[in-house]
């Protein structure tokens, strides 16, 4: 069987403990660049690390962005997007929304057909149980991240990261399970707020400038 993390209560804590461990990150992140007096993050990267023992780090790094233009954005904004495609949007009078994240954890017995089909003698043969497996996870993490998309009040979002992690437990003697995270990032994007430029060939973007580090940091 397959048992998703909203519907297997024991990987649902699992589940919105990663949810906190990325949210946490970017939010320091962002926290970061607002004492830098920046205008946004671009070139956004996280990362969720296992550690021993069952552990895991959660970086999130950015480059902080300050836009050299007397026009800035209402709020501060976070994408995943290289700043020379942000300029452009932004002149364009899109502003990013935010950072959405979609994870699904889920857990698959083998079963009789699946030791078979992954056993030493059955051949190059596909293993239909590990295909379910992967195929649910994914499909629910992209689930949760359109869900993600539409609480940040977007019309929709830009993917840039669909990722896939499977090991094996051994709960009991001879028995064995195998369990898949898949996580999906993005940046979500409202409808346009400005007035595009009238003429985006001669009229250029202002640039957004990389803030240089400040002493002691």
């Amino acid at each position: 069987m397959t048992s998703s993390s909203g519907g297997f209560s024991g990987y649902r804590p699992y589940v919105d403990a990663l949810y906190r461990g990325y949210g946490t990150a970017i939010t320091r992140m962002l926290l970061e660049a607002r004492s830098m007096a920046a205008d946004g993050v671009v070139g956004r990267a996280a990362a969720g690390e296992p550690l021993d023992s069952g552990n895991r780090e959660f970086v999130a790094l950015g480059t902080a962005v300050r836009a050299e233009s007397a026009t800035r954005p209402a709020r501060l904004f976070s994408t995943e997007l290289a700043g020379q495609d942000v300029a452009k949007l932004l002149r364009a009078g899109w502003v990013p929304a935010g950072i959405a994240l979609g994870i699904s954890v889920a857990i698959r017995h083998d079963d009789w057909a699946t030791r078979r089909q992954s056993s030493w003698g059955a051949g190059n043969v596909e293993v239909a149980g590990y295909t379910e497996l992967v195929s649910h996870v994914r499909a629910d993490a992209r689930q949760r991240f359109h869900r993600s998309v539409a609480e940040l009040g977007a019309d929709g979002a830009i993917a840039s990261e669909l990722s896939l992690r499977i090991w094996e437990i051994e709960p009991s003697d001879g028995h064995r399970d195998h369990v898949a995270e898949s996580t999906m990032f993005g940046t979500a994007w409202p409808g346009s707020t400005a007035r595009p430029a009238a003429d985006p060939v001669t009229d250029l973007p202002p640039a957004a400038r990389p803030i240089p580090p400040q002493e002691g940091r």
